[in-house]
């Protein structure tokens, strides 16, 4: 072999070592270069599997005037519908871009989507954004998120790119792929208030709960001692205080999960997974002392 062929074999070689065994959505193997990978999006083909064995409509109400909405697009995420018996407010938006899911769960209630006044959200991932544009067109509602998420929900910026290391919970690696590589994109929105800790939108205090990302917030209804936790916390595909491989600052992620178990929550509504309606804050707290044990 002269140099030349020995040149070429290299460069074989280099392409095989960057290119990874995806699936379609039919089941066939597709090889993606992973130097290209940055250039595919998801459309027909789903290149990165969404889970399929989860319902597609699953809402129920968790306490009164609390309602959890979810989808298994987007790692079986979930939005929350608050009815105070003044006004509607939303914490997160799934991930379709219709926001039918929303819409048919206000009109469950016999509220009009124009009864929503404030969108909430928890942070500025994909899975939680997909039907803000749409809602924010049909019912004007004020939208309020952390200051450093705001740009990236108003387009103006990607959201920090996580790591590309394989991380538990495996099943949800096909987000993490997604994530790193900005695979899906949110229509943009302008979000119209920066809240902080302390804060009250409608009935919910705000919770600053950095940590999956720079800006992430989580609430509490007392009157209802629910605590909705956004993805400091996930159900699926089991119990896990944060997805390892989103952790954009783990040492402050723990304390967020410190602060979290401060509540007295009967009931603790997750990103990613069912709500925990027994014993909520006895969950989380004996979770996250399994968590500390070497």
């Amino acid at each position: 072999m002269n140099a030349k062929e020995r040149a070429e074999n290299e460069k074989g070689n280099h392409r095989k070592r960057a290119s990874y065994i995806a699936a379609s959505s039919d089941g066939h193997a597709v090889t993606l270069n992973i130097q290209n990978a940055i250039k595919f999006r998801i459309k027909e083909t789903i290149l990165l599997i969404e889970p399929t064995n989860v319902g597609v409509n699953m809402n129920t109400q968790v306490a009164s005037g609390l309602y959890s909405m979810g989808q298994s697009q987007g790692g079986n995420v979930h939005a929350f519908l608050l009815d105070d018996g003044k006004e509607l407010t939303l914490i997160d938006t799934l991930f379709d871009t219709d926001a039918h899911r929303v819409i048919a769960q206000i009109e469950a209630i016999g509220k009009k989507v124009q009864d929503l006044k404030h969108i909430i959200l928890t942070h500025g991932h994909r899975s939680h954004l997909g039907g803000l544009a749409k809602l924010k067109e049909l019912s004007g509602a004020q939208v309020y998120s952390h200051e450093w998420e705001a740009d990236i929900i108003a387009g103006d910026r990607k959201s920090q790119p996580v790591s590309l290391w394989p991380s538990p919970p495996y099943r949800a690696y096909y987000l993490q792929v997604g994530q790193y590589f900005d695979l899906s994109k949110h229509v943009p929105v302008t979000v119209d208030n920066y809240v902080h800790e302390g804060d009250q939108v409608g009935p919910l205090k705000i919770i600053f709960a950095a940590g999956h990302s720079p800006g992430h917030l989580a609430f509490y209804w007392s009157e209802r001692h629910a605590l909705i936790a956004g993805d400091a916390i996930c159900t699926w595909p089991s119990l896990i205080l944060g997805w390892k491989g989103f952790l954009l600052n783990p040492k402050q992620h723990e304390q967020s999960l410190k602060r979290l178990a401060e509540y007295d929550s009967d009931v603790i509504c997750v990103g990613h997974g069912e709500p925990i309606t027994t014993n909520a804050a006895t969950v989380l707290r004996n979770a996250l002392f399994q968590q500390k044990r070497p």
